[in-house]
């Protein structure tokens, strides 16, 4: 049992911590920033976009992560009501062992035959069990396979709407380079659009 447990956690807990780091969807804001200039002198221009902002404070981020928990707890449900069927199943069995086994030690068993009959009748709902046993393993791999594919799907969504973006909006911003990413060391004020992009975001986000 704690195997299943194992496989759906680690497959379903993966891919809820996959939504963090997936590009999201930049539409353009009606109005873009002035560009600024390097300091370098090269008469290059670029902003950048802090994608951790974008990922707390983004509503679609937001409600995409909370679907993504709610689809979560819905297999770890499915998963626990089965699992704890099947330990029901599983104690029952180990019980009729025993059973079985404490009676031929004290030679209970009125004849070969029936204590036969018995042993065949335990060995079978042994077998049916370890059956019971490798589906559920299977559902919860479907389950993960199911989820990672639909992670999959939204990522290439996004990932296509960020090139569309990207033109649109520096065909106004008229940035020679635009940053997106988690971490920026350092930059001179004037350089970070991550708010804007935010509030643009937001603006037109529609649930």
């Amino acid at each position: 049992m704690n195997k299943v447990s194992i496989i759906i956690d680690s497959i379903l807990c993966a891919a809820v911590i996959a939504l963090f780091v997936l590009v999201f969807v930049f539409k353009p804001s009606s109005k873009a920033p002035a560009p600024v200039a390097a300091a370098d002198g090269s008469g290059m221009s670029f902003a950048y976009i802090n994608l951790d902002s974008v990922t707390a404070n983004y509503q679609f981020a937001i409600d995409a992560s909370n679907k993504l928990q709610s689809r979560y707890e819905e297999a770890q449900v499915e998963i626990r009501k089965k699992e704890n069927a099947f330990g029901v199943k599983y104690q029952n069995q180990q019980k009729e062992a025993q059973d079985f086994q404490d009676k031929v030690n004290a030679n209970a068993f009125l004849s070969r035959e029936r204590a036969e009959s018995e042993m065949n009748r335990i060995q079978a709902n042994g077998e049916k069990l370890q059956k019971e046993y490798e589906s559920l393993q299977q559902l919860a791999a479907q389950k993960g396979a199911e989820f990672e594919q639909a992670m999959q799907d939204l990522n290439l969504q996004l990932r296509d709407s960020l090139d569309q973006y990207v033109a649109a909006y520096n065909q106004e911003a008229g940035y020679d380079v635009i940053f997106i990413g988690a971490t920026i060391l350092t930059a001179r004020e004037g350089h970070d659009i991550t708010d804007e992009v935010i509030a643009g975001l937001n603006a037109r986000y529609v649930p």
